[in-house]
């Protein structure tokens, strides 16, 4: 073999070796990037104090759960705050790589904006809507010497002595204070607290004529005595509460919207907020998890995909607009 031969078989023995290992090196590139989802635990935001009322217990059950199924834990970091403006800041302003999600309420996704000024995130744009995980079953609690046995007599009462019987509110509550006054001629005395297991128990020590709060936390005090209950929301009666009638069947016609949803940070990969509603629609499809959600804390399973998420947050935007401008309240 003489020196023009050798020079030619030592370059192509060189790009030989540069050609081959183009395609392992590529592999191996794309092996790192596309490992399955997830890779490490997921964070999820409540923007609701630890171990207080439905919304944390719902979560934290689900979450234990979904996280069996997607082989990562998942984490639940509560944030709460500024009317859940402190959670969902921190849900907007996080990587959207689908390690970080939110679990909120209609009234703290969309009221807080009409109440909120300057908001540090986007209601509309901020967010991408993962799964609606259910609507909580609110009812009607009257203090046990109330001279009233349902709704139409407290009305009868509130008209006759007009903001005599206190209410207790957190959150949307106080709204409808203000429309059943302007639409009803319903005055009640609005009293607000800064969570809704304080209302509840002012109306147990008889500090308020009447409070609202999940079914879940109300059947226990009812069944005792301690509570007398008049009315639940919904469009159909609790299997819990089989004997109260709904606010619909008492004359009031307002639909009181006070579902929970899993959003995740805008931008945040199709892949990661599909599998995550997958996993989350497994766990709400078992009849032990829905008996349980139902039982602790009074809420209605639900589940879906994305889109139908999407719709119901456009629908119920649109009627905390037009119950807002019915109260007449404005941000200060």
């Amino acid at each position: 073999m003489n020196w023009q031969t050798k020079i030619i078989s030592r370059i192509r023995n060189h790009l030989f070796a540069q050609l081959t290992a183009i395609p392992v090196c590529g592999l191996l590139a794309v092996t790192a990037w596309a490992q399955p989802y997830p890779a490490k635990p997921v964070r999820i935001i409540l923007p609701q104090p630890a171990g207080q009322g439905p919304s944390d217990v719902s979560t934290r059950l689900i979450a234990q759960s979904v996280s069996a199924n997607l082989g990562q834990p998942m984490v639940i970091e509560n944030r709460p705050g500024a009317a859940g403006v402190i959670g969902l800041e921190a849900c907007a302003r996080a990587a959207p790589d689908g390690y970080t999600a939110c679990v909120t309420s209609a009234n703290i996704m969309l009221l807080t904006p009409h109440m909120v000024p300057n908001l540090p995130y986007d209601p509309q744009r901020s967010f991408m809507p993962v799964i609606n995980i259910g609507a909580f079953s609110s009812a009607l609690v009257a203090r046990p010497g109330l001279a009233a046995s349902n709704v139409r007599e407290v009305f009868d009462l509130a008209r006759a002595r007009p903001g005599a019987l206190t209410l207790g509110t957190f959150g949307v509550t106080h709204l409808y204070v203000s429309w059943l006054k302007k639409e009803k001629n319903v005055s009640l005395y609005d009293v607000p607290y800064k969570t809704a297991a304080q209302t509840l128990a002012g109306a147990v020590s008889g500090d308020l004529d009447l409070a609202m709060f999940s079914v879940g936390g109300v059947v226990p005090l009812a069944k005792s005595g301690k509570v007398r209950t008049l009315a639940v929301t919904g469009d159909h009666r609790s299997p819990y509460l089989p004997g109260v009638p709904t606010f619909r069947e008492a004359g009031i016609e307002l639909e009181i919207p006070n579902w929970f949803g899993v959003f995740a940070p805008a931008g945040t990969p199709a892949e990661a907020v599909l599998r995550l509603n997958t996993e989350i629609n497994r766990v709400l499809a078992e009849p032990k998890i829905r008996d349980l959600l139902l039982e602790r804390a009074g809420l209605d399973a639900v589940g879906g995909n994305t889109a139908q998420l999407a719709t119901l947050v456009a629908r119920d935007r649109e009627l905390f607009s037009t119950l807002v401008k019915t109260a007449g309240i404005k941000i200060e």
